[in-house]
This record gives structure tokens, sequence and C-alpha cells, in this order.
């Protein structure tokens, strides 16, 4: 008989250590991994990859048993349009002895159109999946969908913002930093003086404010500082365009870059 352990939400034992009067977690779990039978198999996983594999990859490590790191990032275009279709049907919108319902080419392409604005993250495809009502165009579909105070990738992106920028949030700034890279276009702002000069702010002030969100991993620093994440991009260039503070679009354009990756550790 195998025992598998399921541990989500990982990265959250990080945060118990902020109380002192509990023991260390972490310790605890490492000598049960450490102390578990050959039947017995733990399985370590969670959103923040960056978190997670700090975690996993630093000296926490339980000796001598090791966790084998794997991240799990977005799915392909054919299995994103399976996972689209399934999802309509299970809706009860298609499938057999559904009349009045969608013909399968336009769950197709519907499914084509999905992937094209969103990529293969499971949880942005099955929200469009579940908010389209089988006649109205994809892009409609996604914009309601970020739309407050309910759209349900609105609500995803006000989650993550939340989680994300618990520890790494440093006042209002940090957000207007992250919208100021989103309004900025696909490629973000070049430079901390390009950001500087956006912002009007001093430029050696920045840094503190921008790299906790790199490590959060909500702006990329890869050549510029970006939001990749199409859908968090444009659920802030939303933002700003509500209050006036940029133009909703950025450069605009396609949503080829990949979203937020997750970490899977097993030992």
């Amino acid at each position: 008989l195998k025992f598998i352990v399921m541990i989500d939400g990982f990265q959250y034992l990080a945060a118990l250590s902020r109380y002192p009067g509990l023991k260390d977690v972490f310790s605890l779990l490492c000598d049960a991994i450490r102390d578990k039978g050959p039947n017995v198999s733990f399985v370590a996983s969670g959103p923040d990859a960056h978190l997670s594999e700090a975690i996993l990859g630093g000296g926490y490590q339980p000796h001598p048993a090791r966790f084998h790191m794997q991240r799990v990032g977005e799915m392909d275009r054919a299995g994103s349009a399976l996972l689209f279709k399934r999802h309509v049907r299970s809706r009860g919108l298609a499938g057999p002895g559904i009349r009045g319902g969608p013909p399968a080419a336009a769950i197709a392409r519907a499914a084509a159109a999905a992937y094209d604005l969103v990529g293969g993250h499971p949880y942005y495809l099955l929200s469009l999946a579940e908010a389209w009502d089988g006649r109205a165009d994809m892009e409609g579909t996604y914009s309601r969908s970020l739309e407050p105070p309910l759209g349900p990738l609105h609500l995803y992106c006000e989650y993550v913002l939340s989680e994300d920028m618990g520890s790494a949030v440093k006042g209002p700034m940090s957000r207007t930093i992250l919208e100021a890279a989103a309004t900025a276009g696909d490629d973000g702002i070049p430079s901390y003086s390009a950001m500087a000069k956006a912002l009007s702010y001093r430029i050696e002030s920045l840094p503190r404010y921008v790299r906790p969100l790199v490590e959060a991993g909500l702006l990329d620093d890869g050549g510029g500082f970006a939001v990749r994440d199409r859908v968090l991009r444009d659920y802030l260039r939303a933002c700003a365009a509500r209050r006036g503070g940029g133009n909703g679009n950025g450069s605009g354009g396609g949503g080829g870059a990949p979203p937020r990756a997750g970490a899977l550790g097993h030992v």
C-alpha cells in the first residue's frame, strides 16, 4: 500500500516563522520525511515558484532525503483546446443529446481564441470556458472577465496581488510601479532611469520597491521591468485606465508570454 502526502501552498510554511510561539514547522516536516517508510512519498506544491524553490533548494533540505524540483508551466495548444472543450461540454452547452448548443466548429474556434488570449494557463482557460455563453466572441468574454467587481479574472488578479504583494508591498508605490510597467507596453520599462522619469521619482529610491516585486514574481527584470503575465498586465492596464492613469492598452498585442509558473517538489 502506497501513501502520498500532498502539501499544497507549500510556500506558506515560510510565513509560519513569523510567529515566535510556534515550533520550527519545517524542521518537524524534515524529520517526518527523513523517518518516512519506503511506502510514503511527500509532494509539495505551490504557485510561488521562486519562494518554493528558495525553501527547497536552500539549507532546509532534509538530509539524506532530497526534493526533486519540477516547474509546472503552461499547457500546449492541443492540451489547452481539449481542456476548454471538455469544460464547455461539462456545462451542458454542447455534447450528445444537447440541442441548440454551439456547433463543434464554434467551440474549436473559441478554444483557439482563448489560447491566443491567455496561453495555456489552466485557470485562465477554465475561467473563459465557464464565462463563454456559446455565442459571444472570445475577446468580449475575456474583457468582461476582467471587469470589476465580480469578473472571475478580475477576482483572480486581486487575489494574486494580495497574496504576492503581501511581502513585497512597500506602500502605494509598489502598485504604482506595477501599473507603470504594464501600461508602458508588453516589454515594460527599459531601465531604472526610464522608470524614474515616468514616475517623477528619485532613481536611487526605486530599487527598494522594485526588488521585492521581482522576487515575488510580479515583475520581470530580464531586459527591462515588465509584467509578463498577459492577464495580470491587462488587469493593471484596466485599473490604470479607470483612474485616468494610463491608456489601458500599452502597446497591446497577444499573450505569448508565459504565465506564472508553479513549483512541484517530491521526495
